[in-house]
């Protein structure tokens, strides 16, 4: 592990900034009662017996939480691989994608997303990036919440809320930023939010835009490129709310963003020299662009409220990039000394799904309510592209595409469930709740040609069915006003899906016998949770802890066979850990937080994870799961003063994380795995705020501290069936994060 000296030089500098200065009265920033609707209903979040992390507006702007990566550190438990923009994976106490970063491979997410209650994970495909200019807050739900949010939020579930228009005031937000990136150009933002009301005190218009484009900061000397990694955005929403009468309200949200990014965030060797050497990358390219309709009716009559949401969302990625895999497999085929297997990838994926859901909360005054729902969901999913390597010209002069795939996937899933609420006394509340989960993934794929070597891939026909319930079970204890303790135990669930049709293709072209891995099943959690919220000194400060045990069984775990990789349900791991979020109002101008955790992460039996070595290679029972690390925190805060003379407020705000070591897959006991991690990322920030303007100053990743923070091998494959690496090549990924950027942000509200 690395030394952590550097860990305690920035908490010095923590402390040296926020303390030892006279105190005037002043607003908090950090300390609010944020009204979360996890539940379906508006509740305190330390009203709820639930591990959950709530950040409010006023939060997000004074910290400069602007994305998904920013978000981790506020909330002990969510871990993120982070790639570059739209390309982040999310982990929750452990439970995530453990098949490595395999963009276009078929499997479901672990976490659940939400967009103003619609689901936009996808599979095939990494978390999408939120824009969180004008959110009103983010929850972050711990813990499997199969009950009230089904499948794919087996680790846990993330709730975006944009902001509703304010029906009786013209008014909004103008915020624009200039910012230099270490060893990269510059970035340039504006955003922009208005207010209309159209009837008042009945119906209101609030609309929202934002232009951001960023230079980048990796180089390519070998072409004589520079900043490669560049990055543009356009994002733009729409948001209708009418209270059609005292009990009806109607809500219609539209979104739509465009994403073009350059080069993914890959560099070779040393992260600090943010160079790509080895191959082109100069032509790399990801188009992402997604739409989003949200309509939502609430009906509220006298015991009872009902909720109707019906979603309407489309993402389609286009890429063309540098790939390490056909290189990797055409440099297995045993290339002559020293010559290098280049290789690039050309695809497009389209998603268009549709969401109904119906919801009834009673309302009563007695000790008994209850939830229940109806969901609908169906989707369709294409894939299509190709890759090839300049090596194949060696094989065959007139052709160099290695790869053609189709992959073409429908699904149909309905799902009921409920939760009964009941007041065993003043103090203790027994929650109750089951989900029903039926779906049906049907997945095609039409003969394919691999044009290189003149053959055909077959073609593919497969379903796979999910029938499946997810019961909850849940004691809240009200020790008094200050004190919650409560307890649970609940099952999530992720779907199975097909392998990848090109794979099956290949294996049954080339005879390797697949039989009974055609699909893969789903994987469960059954996650057991103790935890307590705690308040002292008259609010001012808040502790929340938890303890957590996970038993994962069925992991779908990537298996290497004849240089393929098929996606298995292999065995059981666990999962188990403590968690703590602290948040202390020192007094009116200073406050400061704690978030922390520590984790341990591993399988449970033995399983094979590669068949091509000899013997076969066999990941073993206490193997670290990749990407979790044994502990991570997260400590800082804000001290504020007022400018009686300017009638405005100084500020300045810090944050330190520290993410300890963690694997980076599921290594054989032969060939061991890499770890990353063991390092910290320092910001701070400091402004002046008034009553409408808000300028600030920032400093993200203060001391530049690059570090590969995802890695995917791909060298192991090229030496597989005997290929040389040539000295000096490498063909795995190392995905860095961004450097030192200094920002100057102006924020007008009006």
């Amino acid at each position: 592990m690395k030394s952590v000296n550097s860990g305690f030089l920035q908490l010095s500098i923590i402390a040296g900034i926020l303390g030892g200065s006279p105190l005037l009265q002043a607003d908090d920033f950090l300390i609010e009662e944020i009204t979360v609707t996890a539940r379906f209903k508006s509740e305190s979040v330390q009203d709820i017996g639930a591990a959950i992390s709530a950040i409010g507006a006023d939060q997000m702007e004074a910290l400069g939480i602007s994305t998904a990566g920013d978000l981790a550190a506020f909330s002990p438990g969510l871990n993120m691989a982070d790639r570059g923009p739209g390309r982040n994976d999310m982990s929750i106490r452990g439970i995530g994608k453990v098949i490595g970063f395999q963009d276009l491979a078929p499997v479901s997410q672990s976490v659940g997303v939400y967009l103003d209650d619609v689901a936009v994970n996808v599979a095939a495909g990494s978390q999408m990036d939120i824009l969180f200019f004008d959110l009103d807050r983010v929850e972050v739900l711990r813990g499997p919440q199969g009950t009230l949010y089904g499948e794919s939020s087996t680790g846990g579930t993330i709730l975006y809320k944009t902001r509703d228009p304010n029906l009786t005031e013209v008014g909004g937000q103008i915020d624009v930023n200039v910012d230099a990136i270490s060893g990269g150009g510059t970035e340039f933002g504006a955003r922009a939010a208005l207010n209309l009301p159209l009837v008042e005190d009945k119906v209101g218009l609030r609309l929202v835009a934002n232009r951001t484009a960023m230079d980048g900061f990796i180089d390519n000397p070998t072409v004589g490129e520079k900043d490669l990694n560049d990055f543009e955005t356009e994002h733009f929403r729409a948001t209708l709310l009418a209270h059609l009468s005292d009990d009806l309200k109607f809500r219609l949200t539209a979104i739509t963003e465009d994403r073009e990014s350059g080069a993914p965030w890959i560099v070779s060797g040393d992260p600090s020299r943010k160079e790509f050497t080895t191959f082109d990358n100069s032509q790399d390219f990801i188009n992402d662009e997604y739409e989003l309709i949200s309509a939502r009716f609430d009906y509220d009559f006298g015991d009872y409220n009902f909720q109707s949401i019906t979603g309407m969302y489309d993402r389609s990625i286009e890429r063309e990039l540098h790939d390490g895999v056909p290189a990797a497999y055409i440099a297995s085929l045993t290339l002559p000394f020293g010559v290098v297997a280049d290789g690039r990838s050309f695809d497009t994926t389209d998603y268009k799904q549709y969401t109904q859901e119906f919801r009834l909360v009673s309302q009563f005054e007695g000790p008994f309510n209850y939830t229940a729902g109806l969901f609908y969901k169906t989707y369709e999913q294409t894939i299509e592209g190709y890759a090839t390597s300049d090596a194949l010209l060696l094989f065959n002069p007139t052709n160099i595409v290695y790869d053609v795939y189709v992959y073409d996937s429908e699904a149909k899933q309905i799902s009921a469930f409920t939760e009964f609420y009941y007041d065993i006394s003043d103090q203790l509340t027994m929650t109750l709740g089951i989900r029903y989960h039926d779906e049906e993934i049907d997945v095609q794929s039409p003969p394919n040609d691999w044009v290189s070597f003149g053959l055909t891939l077959p073609a593919v026909d497969s379903t796979v069915k999910v029938d499946d319930f997810l019961p909850k079970f849940s004691l809240e204890y009200a020790m008094d006003n200050n004190t919650l303790i409560y307890g649970s135990v609940s099952k999530g669930l992720r779907n199975g899906n097909t392998n990848f049709t090109s794979t099956l293709g290949f294996a049954q072209l080339f005879g390797i016998d697949v039989a009974g891995k055609e699909t893969y099943g789903e994987d469960e959690v059954l996650a057991y949770e103790v935890g307590s919220k705690m308040s002292f000194m008259d609010g001012a400060l808040t502790v929340n802890t938890a303890l957590f045990y996970n038993d994962w069984t069925d992991l779908q775990v990537s298996v290497t066979q004849a240089t393929l990789s098929l996606i298995e349900n292999v065995g059981s791991a666990h999962t188990m850990g403590f968690e703590v979020e602290a948040n202390w109002m020192v007094n009116d101008n200073l406050t400061l937080f704690l978030n922390g955790n520590w984790i341990e992460a591993e399988i449970d039996e033995d399983f094979v994870v590669d068949l091509d070595s000899t013997p076969p290679g066999i990941a073993s029972k206490g193997t670290e799961i990749p990407f979790t690390a044994e502990y991570t925190f997260a400590i800082g805060g804000q001290y504020q003063q007022e400018l009686s003379s300017m009638d405005a407020t100084f500020f300045v705000n810090s944050a330190y994380k520290y993410t300890g070591e963690y694997a980076i897959e599921f290594g054989s006991d032969a060939t061991g795995t890499d770890k990353l991690g063991g390092f910290g990322i320092l910001d701070l920030s400091m402004g002046i705020q008034t009553e409408q303007w808000l300028v600030t100053l920032r400093a993200d990743n203060l001391l530049d501290n690059n570090e590969i923070t995802s890695m995917v091998d791909y060298d192991s494959i090229a030496t597989s069936t005997g290929g040389v690496l040539p000295a000096g090549v490498s063909y795995n990924e190392n995905y860095t994060n961004r450097p030192r950027t200094l920002s100057l942000n102006v924020s007008y509200t009006f």
